[in-house]
């Protein structure tokens, strides 16, 4: 009997112990080239879902620099203006602001250069490890000029 209660509690103590390593795992839960401000929107949205249902985490959004997608009149990518990511990043902060929602914590990062413009959102439980930008690109050549005011997504 006492052997059934021993053997009982430790397959008790090891599954906590595996669903615990399981839940500190950080997750990449998006990961997007095009910005288009419906798509912000709804990956945003997506990023504080998942923190609504994991209490205690922390979302973290790394945006790179690269180029520019564009799909009319036919698909083609364009060189960034020094700063594109850095408009991106604004935009989403003024959405997660217009949201209301700061109360749950979100970090977002310049991850440095890529081939494309792109984004990852991360949700990091307790106890996970904070994601890394991994640039692919040491530096990249920029066209002339200024970003384009990059609708703020609240407006969509």
């Amino acid at each position: 009997m006492k052997s059934g209660i021993i053997v009982a509690v430790i397959m008790l103590v090891a599954l906590v112990v595996r669903m615990s390593a399981q839940s500190a795992e950080t997750k990449k839960i998006d990961e997007f080239e095009d910005f288009g401000c419906e798509e912000v929107k709804a990956r945003t949205e997506n990023l504080y879902l998942q923190l609504i249902k994991t209490a205690g985490s922390h979302g973290y959004i790394i945006v790179y620099e690269g180029k520019i997608r564009f799909s009319w009149p036919r698909e083609h990518y364009l060189l960034p203006h020094i700063g594109e990511a850095n408009s991106r990043i604004r935009a989403i902060k003024t959405y997660i602001d217009f949201l209301k929602i700061s109360k749950f914590p979100v970090t977002i990062l310049f991850g440095g250069y890529r081939e494309h413009l792109e984004a990852e959102y991360f949700l990091v439980p307790p106890g996970g490890t904070t994601p890394t930008p991994l640039p692919t690109l040491k530096r990249i050549k920029h066209r002339k000029g200024r970003p384009v005011f990059y609708a703020n997504p609240a407006e969509c």
